[in-house]
């Protein structure tokens, strides 16, 4: 062994190891800031400012080649870099040296790009709240920033309908049942106006839309396809108002804008494995937040929403006072006792599963009411008139959890027990076809209404087989010129049809 060869290694690494240690640490830059001359940036580190460091700054126009360096002052923690050439993107470094002069062993690159003009915002983010639309974007990064404008689609296509300095704007001059478009823009000092950002849509939370059907069923064996699944939604509520709204073609959520067009949702969940309720708690905690109405059905869906028991803060615990389920894994449930009003159910048992399993037994908490009792084919003592169905009357509306699915009930008691729902919702008024603004009449009100909704992207009708005046199951011009021979014609066009879109 050489003895002086290993003895000169064991040095240079104990220096190496004192040099690292010793070594200023990499600097995270907090914000490269736009000057708005065109020439200029001001990089910000402070929120990783070392004191007694001395700083440099390394910059270029190619990322990771550096040409370019300027000292920073003694005791600063930004730079502004002038002289720069506009629209050309810079890539900047900070280099920190300690006070053992030792500089950083490696550096951490940010960019930015110096304009005259601003940005468009970015990270547009826009929700509805209560009968207002709020929109929010990320606050520009330039020094000369003055204000922003916030553009609303309208007739002549976007127009200014306000403005703010700060990154956020709530519009309160809505109406229910129209889906507004927005785009922001960034205006300097000097008044110059950036390009738009990017386009988002919502409606304003008005709750007032009447009922929402929220489809959540897969299909597959024993469950219909698409086209089957709206005929049986249709057959259930026979003849009561409702709008449709597939989860599972849209982005698998209920998002916030369509739940706030409602005052009441019912919740079909009827296929036994696939579950998808629990990406939509955000919006159903919200919905669950104004004076709204709620209906859960389904079919194992708390096993696949939450483990019980339940704890304050989860929504079926606080939205609907259940403490817990424990699921009765037998064929066995043969439908339900209705109680306090609720009629009762029976299992139809021509489906595939005759008696249905993992039909659930509620724990409820002070405040709710039971309405649904187990009734076991067997009767079985451990479950035969347990709570499988339950109501919380909050102070903003009824909330209601059933443990069983409508699908596989007799057709007689789907109706009747969505016809009790909908009238303990009070969503029981009759559609008259045609009378599409729900004024009592037909008139040219309702001709100005779908016109906007067909041509100009108006709100949609709250039960949109009031549109479908021709009883062609979908609503287009074909609608348009029925409903215009049936006003104005000589002698009057036929009247409008019972539609058929749902």
């Amino acid at each position: 062994m050489n003895f002086d060869y290993m003895t000169a290694v064991i040095r240079m690494a104990a220096a190496t190891v004192g040099h690292t240690a010793n070594a200023a640490s990499a600097t995270h830059i907090t914000d490269v800031i736009d000057m708005g001359d065109g020439q200029g940036l001001e990089i910000n580190w402070g929120s990783d400012c070392t004191v007694g460091y001395s700083y440099k700054l390394i910059y270029g126009t190619t990322a990771g080649i550096f040409t370019d360096t300027v000292d920073v002052p003694d005791g600063s923690c930004s730079y502004t870099l002038n002289g720069l050439t506009e629209g050309s993107r810079y890539y900047v470094s900070v280099v920190g040296e300690s006070s053992e002069g030792i500089p950083a062993l490696y550096t951490i690159q940010s960019s930015g790009v110096p304009l005259v003009i601003p940005l468009a915002p970015n990270s547009l983010n826009i929700e509805p709240d209560l009968n207002s639309v709020v929109i929010s974007w990320a606050d520009n990064k330039e020094a000369d920033l003055d204000y922003y404008n916030i553009y609303r689609n309208g007739n002549f296509g976007y127009e200014l309908v306000g403005s703010s300095n700060s990154p956020t704007y709530t519009d309160s001059d809505v109406v229910g049942q129209y889906e507004y478009e927005y785009v922001i823009t960034a205006v300097d000092f000097d008044g110059n106006e950036s390009g738009q950002s990017i386009s988002l849509k919502s409606f304003a939370g008005t709750f007032d839309g009447g009922m929402l059907a929220v489809d959540e069923i897969f299909a597959g064996a024993p469950m219909p396809d698409q086209s089957g699944q709206e005929v049986y939604i249709h057959n259930v509520f026979n003849g009561l108002p409702y709008s449709l709204y597939d989860v599972t073609l849209f982005s698998n959520r209920l998002n916030k804008s369509n739940a706030g067009r409602y005052s009441s949702v019912i919740w079909f969940d009827d296929d036994l494995n696939n579950k998808l309720i629990a990406t939509s708690n955000t919006t159903l905690d919200w919905f669950c937040s104004y004076n709204t109405n709620i209906c859960l059905t389904g079919f194992r869906t708390l096993a696949f929403w939450e483990s019980s028991p339940f704890s304050p803060g989860d929504l079926l615990y606080d939205q609907f006072k259940i403490a817990g389920y424990e699921e009765h894994g037998v064929f066995d449930f043969a439908g339900a006792f209705g109680d306090n009003g609720f009629p009762d159910v029976e299992v139809n048992l021509a489906n595939p599963f005759g008696n249905l399993p993992y039909i659930p037994i509620l724990d409820t908490l002070p405040g709710a009411t039971v309405i649904y009792r187990y009734n076991s084919a067997s009767d079985d003592g451990t479950v035969e008139g347990e709570p499988c169905g339950i109501l919380y009357d909050s102070p903003n509306g009824k909330r209601i959890v059933l443990g069983f699915p409508l699908y596989f009930l007799t057709d007689e008691s789907a109706q009747n027990l969505v016809s009790y729902i909908s009238a303990l919702f009070g969503e029981t008024f009759t559609q008259v076809p045609g009378d599409i603004n729900n004024s009592d009449d037909v008139d040219i009100s309702d001709l100005i209404y779908l016109v906007n909704y067909i041509f100009l992207n108006g709100g949609a009708p709250l039960d949109m087989n009031s549109a479908d005046v021709d009883g062609t199951c979908s609503i287009d011009i074909s609608d348009v010129v029925y409903l215009v021979q049936y006003i104005f014609g000589t002698p009057a066009g036929p009247a409008p049809q019972p539609g058929c879109v749902y």
